[in-house]
C-alpha cells in the first residue's frame, strides 16, 4: 500500500466554540471587535423583544458564554441595527448604528452608543439628525482615542450620496469633525476605515454612476480630512469593496468582491502603495458560482485572512468561507467552506490575543445569529499515513477507488476541479498538490483534505 497523504490533525478552522440565538424573523450580525482578555463584542439586529429590527449589542466572554445582551428601540419604533463596534482607549465599547426611529418621516439618522464593557450599561448615547437619510458604516479608535467614523449621507446633496467622515470624543460623544466628500457620481459611500502608523486614514468604499455601475474607492486623508489621493480599482464590471486594513508592512489592503474578471462574482482582495495609491497586486478568487468578502485582518504570523460566503458548492445556498493568504501576492496558503445550516454568512472576522480567530455573522434562513471561534494560528500541523476510510487510497501521483464512489475534488480556494465516478480498482492520476475531496457512496459522505505528492 503506497499512501502518500499528509493529514492535518488540527486545522486553524477547526471550531472551539459556537454562539448561536434563534427568535422569530430576522437577525443578524455585521461587526464584532475583540479585546484584550478576548472578550468579544458583536453588534447587529434582532427581532427578538419587537417585531420590527432592534439595534443589539452582546458580549462573549473569550470562552463563548454570554456576559451581557442589550436591545435598543427608538421612540417611534421603526427599523434600528448596529452596524460597527469598537474598542476604545479605555477598553469600554462603542457601537455605531443606524436608526429609523428618532424620525417621523423614518429617515435614517446615525446613533451612537458608548457601553460599560463589564456591566453593559450605557455610557452616553447620541442620535445624529441631519435633513435627510444618513447611514454610518464603520467605526474605529485612533490612537490618540478618538473614535473615527465612515459612512455616507444625502443631507448636503438631497440627490446623492457622499462619503462622510466623522470624529468624536469617546468620552463625551461630542463631534469634533465632519467631512462631507462630495463627489461627480450618482452614489458614493464609506463603507469601511483604517489607520496607518503616520496617522492618515484610509477610507474604503464605493461609487455608483447613473447607469448603476459600481467601482471600488479608496481614499487617504490626513487627520484633518483633506485628501491626500484618491483611487478607483476595480475592472470594466461591477467592484465593491467591503473592508481595508494596514498591514505590518504598512500597505493599504483592501477586500470585497467584484464579476469585471469572470461570469460571476469572486473575492476580490488587492494592496495599494500608501504613498500614491498604485495598485502593488490585485487577485480575484472564486468557484463556479458566487463568492462575497466582507471582512479581512492580518493573523499574527503575518497571514491575510478573508472571509465572506460562496454558493459554489450547493448553489444556491450559501456556505461560509474563509481564504489565508500570503501577503507578498495574495496567493491562497489554505482555505475552508464551513457550513452550518443553510445560508451560512461571515460579515466579520478577527484575532484573539490566543491567536484564535472568531467569526461573527448569521445562519439559516431567514436568518439567525451566529459567532464561531476556531483555532486559527493555535493549530499545530503532523503527518501520517492514511486509508480514507474504505473508500480510496491514496498512491504517488493520484488516487485509487478501493470500491465505487463518487467524488468531487475541489482546490485550496474552493474552485471545484472535478466531479466524477470511480470504478473500483479505478485510478485518478492528480498532480502534486493540496485538495479537498468529497466522497460520497453507500448513501455517506465525508471529506478529506490531503496532500498527493
Amino acid at each position: 500500500m503506497f499512501l502518500t497523504i499528509m493529514i492535518i490533525s488540527q486545522s486553524p478552522w477547526d471550531t472551539v466554540w459556537t454562539y448561536t440565538e434563534h427568535h422569530t424573523n430576522y437577525e443578524r450580525l455585521r461587526r464584532l471587535s475583540i479585546d484584550r482578555q478576548g472578550n468579544v463584542v458583536v453588534t447587529g439586529r434582532t427581532d427578538e423583544v419587537s417585531y420590527g429590527d432592534d439595534l443589539l449589542v452582546i458580549k462573549l466572554d473569550s470562552s463563548g458564554n454570554l456576559q451581557w445582551k442589550r436591545i435598543f428601540d427608538g421612540p417611534f419604533d421603526n427599523s434600528d441595527e448596529g452596524i460597527s463596534v469598537t474598542v476604545d482607549s479605555t477598553g469600554n465599547y462603542v457601537v455605531v448604528g443606524a436608526t429609523a426611529s428618532f424620525s417621523v418621516s423614518s429617515s435614517v439618522d446615525i446613533w451612537v452608543m458608548r457601553f460599560d464593557a463589564q456591566t453593559g450599561d450605557t455610557l452616553w448615547s447620541t442620535v445624529i439628525e441631519w435633513s435627510e437619510w444618513d447611514a454610518p458604516i464603520d467605526i474605529l479608535t485612533l490612537p490618540n482615542g478618538t473614535l473615527a467614523i465612515t459612512g455616507y449621507t444625502y443631507s448636503f446633496d438631497y440627490y446623492t450620496s457622499d462619503v462622510l467622515l466623522m470624529k468624536m470624543d469617546p468620552y463625551s460623544g461630542d463631534t469634533t469633525l465632519v467631512i462631507v466628500y462630495p463627489g461627480s457620481e450618482y452614489w458614493e459611500k464609506g463603507i469601511a476605515i483604517a489607520f496607518d502608523s503616520e496617522g492618515y486614514l484610509l477610507i474604503g468604499g464605493e461609487i455608483r454612476d447613473s447607469n448603476y455601475a459600481y467601482d471600488g474607492l479608496l481614499m487617504k486623508v490626513d487627520t484633518s480630512g483633506n485628501v491626500i489621493w484618491q483611487t478607483t480599482p476595480g475592472g470594466a464590471g461591477n467592484d465593491y469593496i467591503r473592508d481595508v486594513m494596514v498591514d505590518d508592512n504598512g500597505d493599504y489592503v483592501f477586500v470585497g468582491h467584484t464579476n469585471s474578471y469572470s461570469d460571476s462574482f469572486d473575492v476580490w482582495i488587492g494592496k495599494v502603495r500608501a504613498l500614491d495609491g498604485s495598485i502593488i497586486w490585485s487577485r480575484n478568487l472564486g468557484g463556479q458560482y458566487n463568492e462575497f468578502s466582507y471582512s479581512i485582518f492580518q493573523d499574527s504570523e503575518g497571514r491575510y485572512i478573508v472571509s465572506g460566503y460562496t454558493t459554489s458548492p450547493e448553489y444556491p445556498g450559501k456556505d461560509m468561507l474563509i481564504y489565508m493568504l500570503n501577503p507578498q501576492d495574495g496567493s491562497v496558503i489554505d482555505s475552508t467552506v464551513m457550513h452550518f445550516e443553510a445560508d451560512d454568512v461571515i460579515m466579520d472576522g478577527g484575532q484573539s490575543p490566543d491567536g484564535s480567530y472568531v467569526f461573527a455573522g448569521y445562519y439559516s434562513y431567514p436568518a439567525d445569529i451566529l459567532v464561531i471561534k476556531t483555532l486559527g494560528t493555535r493549530a499545530t500541523t503532523s503527518a501520517q499515513e492514511k486509508h480514507s476510510g474504505d473508500y480510496l487510497k491514496y498512491v504517488p501521483g493520484g488516487i485509487v477507488a478501493e470500491k465505487s464512489v463518487g467524488i468531487e475534488i475541489y482546490s485550496p480556494s474552493g474552485r471545484r476541479l472535478m466531479h466524477k465516478s470511480l470504478n473500483r480498482g479505478e485510478k485518478l492520476n492528480l498532480k502534486p498538490g493540496l485538495y479537498m475531496i468529497k466522497i460520497s457512496s453507500d448513501g455517506r459522505r465525508q471529506t478529506e483534505k490531503v496532500l498527493i505528492h
